[in-house]
């Protein structure tokens, strides 16, 4: 049987695409590809080159590839960086209730200082069950208390939620439907 994928040729795509080039490459590999055919090309994981890493994890993601999970697992855990918060990503989308693997690592992530992973960690622990452990670096109080500025401006109005999450939240949607959901609430 020959393979669908050109690991080479795949590899080389991949290198100096850019985000949505890397959607594009692994709708097409996806497509092509069988799911027994996706198992090697985790080997990608372990490339040097960042934007090989990232477009095998976006493969699995758009697969559906649930036998990588322990794999992207792996990959969260030794990386930081896009890196981590693209394996986070695939892994929120993959996960399921039960996959209780990944609970202790989803529990240290939710304390993270960084806001993608944070938002990631929450979508996972959500899906595990997992009771959320509070932000570390603010407090209700604060978030809700209006800036200096916006409080002698009374035409100014002050957001309920930070626009770094808003943005951060848009971001860790993986769907239409909850982006849309994110956007209305």
């Amino acid at each position: 049987i020959q393979p669908v994928v050109d690991l080479a040729l795949l590899y080389r795509k991949f290198e100096h695409a850019t985000f949505s080039q890397r959607e594009q490459i692994a709708d097409e590999v996806v497509r092509e590809a069988s799911p027994d055919q996706i198992w090697p090309l985790l080997r990608g994981l372990d490339h040097p080159h960042r934007g090989v890493r990232l477009g095998v994890i976006e493969i699995v993601r758009r697969a559906g590839y649930r036998a990588g999970l322990r794999r992207l697992l792996g990959h969260a855990r030794n990386f930081d960086g896009d890196d981590r918060v693209f394996a986070l990503r695939a892994l929120a989308q993959l996960a399921q209730p039960g996959d209780d693997f990944l609970a202790a690592s989803v529990r240290g992530w939710l304390t993270s200082s960084d806001l993608f992973v944070q938002a990631h960690a929450s979508k996972l622990a959500a899906t595990l069950a997992l009771s959320r452990a509070p932000a570390p670096a603010s407090t209700p109080a604060a978030a809700a208390a209006p800036t200096a500025a916006a409080a002698s401006d009374p035409g100014v109005e002050t957001p309920a939620e930070p626009l770094d999450k808003f943005v951060i939240g848009l971001f860790a949607a993986t769907r239409g439907a909850e982006r849309v959901a994110f956007i209305d609430a």
